[in-house]
């Protein structure tokens, strides 16, 4: 067997789980079963939030040991669920092992939806929530716009890579300058719930509720990176909209 290939196999799938949302024990469970399946004598796997370590070795070999940076994260379950059902079909001898390798490759690399999609997705959950607070028609148009706005920026953060920090900061700043104007335009709009509505979009939920279940699994490094991950979120929502509100009020005097 090329244990070469298969710990590449194994931590391409842990990469990809880790990047799309998955807990830290659902990415060394699934890499540590694809890395048993060479029958090594020794197989080791370490999360640690933002980095993959894991090691293969087998007596008369040299161990081999692969580490992954995790450094771009978001919530997409169909990419956890891929990965998930090729490790299992990988496991189960229902895949060979460079036929799973390229079919992570393609799963990592596919947009599950187009841009338009998206962005219409994002518009209408701002659109949603605005509503649920108690928004106007008004109030509702001029959300749907927010949720366009943030969507744009995230859209562009995929070409120029900055932190995730800068990437909310700026994305939070949009959606509280797109309400800022529509006041401007429209007397009478309830800014507070246009901007609170379109944010809910940016809240950082899947993150605080994956660093509980890291924690109560003993995963204390992976939980505690989530939580400063949320944080971090939580932060930059707060920084971009209050830098509006304070051109805002530096407007009005």
């Amino acid at each position: 067997m090329d244990y070469q290939l298969l710990i590449d196999t194994a931590v391409l799938a842990g990469e990809i789980i880790m990047e799309s949302g998955g807990e830290a024990y659902r990415v060394e469970e699934t890499v540590t079963r694809m890395l048993n399946i060479s029958g090594a004598k020794h197989v080791e796997v370490v999360v640690l939030g933002t980095c993959l370590v894991a090691t293969l070795s087998h007596p008369g070999t040299d161990a081999v040991t692969v580490t992954r940076r995790i450094r771009f994260k978001g919530n997409n379950l169909n990419r956890v669920s891929g990965a998930n059902s090729i490790s299992r079909a990988l496991c189960s001898g229902e895949m060979d092992l460079e036929q799973a390798f390229k079919e992570l490759k393609r799963l990592r690399k596919q947009e599950q939806y187009p841009e338009w999609v998206r962005c219409l997705a994002s518009m209408t959950v701002s659109f949603g929530f605005t509503y649920m607070f108690g928004g106007r028609v008004l109030d509702l148009v001029v959300s749907a716009l927010c949720g366009a706005a943030a969507y744009l920026v995230h859209f562009l953060n995929r070409y120029f890579r900055s932190a995730g920090f800068i990437n909310e900061t700026f994305a939070a700043f949009a959606v509280a300058l797109v309400a800022f104007l529509g006041s401007l335009v429209l007397p009478g709009l309830q800014t507070d719930k246009v901007i609170i509505g379109a944010l809910m979009t940016m809240v950082p939920g899947v993150a605080i509720t994956n660093s509980a279940r890291d924690i109560l699994a003993g995963d204390y490094v992976s939980g505690t990176a989530r939580v400063m991950e949320a944080v971090v979120t939580a932060a930059s929502i707060a920084l971009g909209t209050g830098l509006v509100l304070i051109l805002q009020n530096a407007l009005a005097a």
